[in-house]
């Protein structure tokens, strides 16, 4: 029993990386490799059978991450290979969970999840992600730049798990109306460039850049109780995702 009660779960994860390799000579192979990987995840939780009584509670998750890589290949000879790859993985969730037989009571009641992701370091300096040049009678310049937001397997999730027999009882009154709300978003912000040069009497330059995103917003409800006596029930699950590939 308490006045105001707010639980909390908050992560910040941020991961940059950069490579760079150079060579000269009359046959020269260089290659360059940066990477940045998380799973990192927030969960909070009201456990099976707890009791919350108060005036105004708070249950959220909040998952932000932040990655970017960049790596350059540089090559100069008769006959030159180069190659760069920048590779991002983001597989972390955001979740609020609460139990079987959990009670909540107050007059304004809100359960958040949001999971965050953001790769957008280099691109806001004027940078590339990638990027090759050689200087050859002969050349083959190959880059990728790889970025990858939830699996198949391992989805990028803001989710609100609320367990069979749970009650959220929203207990405002006709003169002072409470709300009960429960909301989950996934926010994805990528961008991503890749820039290659070849000059010689024979040069080959190859380019990729590719955004690829599994992400899901949602909220489960199984066999539990939403109530509220004086105001709103709101439910929402929203997604927003801006990915840019410049090459």
């Amino acid at each position: 029993n308490a006045r105001f009660v707010t639980i909390t779960a908050t992560s910040s994860d941020t991961g940059i990386a950069k490579g760079q390799a150079a060579g000269g000579g009359a046959i020269t192979i260089t290659g360059a490799r940066a990477d940045t990987s998380s799973d990192q995840s927030t969960t909070a939780n009201v456990g099976a059978g707890s009791t919350i009584n108060a005036q105004s509670v708070t249950l959220r998750s909040i998952n932000a991450e932040a990655l970017d890589t960049q790596s350059e290949a540089l090559a100069f000879g008769l006959a030159t290979g180069g190659g760069a790859l920048a590779s991002n993985k983001a597989t972390g969730d955001a979740v609020v969970s609460i139990g079987a037989n959990a009670q909540v009571t107050a007059a304004n009641i809100t359960v958040s999840a949001k999971n965050a992701f953001q790769k957008t370091y280099f691109q806001d300096r004027g940078e590339a992600n990638l990027s090759s040049a050689s200087v050859s009678v002969g050349g083959v310049t190959a880059l990728l730049s790889d970025t990858v937001i939830g699996t198949e397997g391992d989805e990028f999730t803001a989710r609100i798990d609320v367990a069979i027999g749970a009650k959220l009882t929203s207990n405002g009154t006709n003169a002072n109306p409470g709300q009960l709300k429960l909301e989950t978003l996934t926010d994805i912000n990528a961008l991503d460039g890749v820039e290659t040069q070849a000059y010689g009497l024979a040069g080959i330059s190859l380019g990729k850049s590719q955004i690829e995103s599994n992400a899901r917003s949602k909220v489960n409800i199984d066999g539990a109780s939403l109530r509220s006596m004086a105001g709103n029930v709101e439910i929402t699950a929203r997604s927003n995702s801006y990915a840019r590939t410049d090459v």
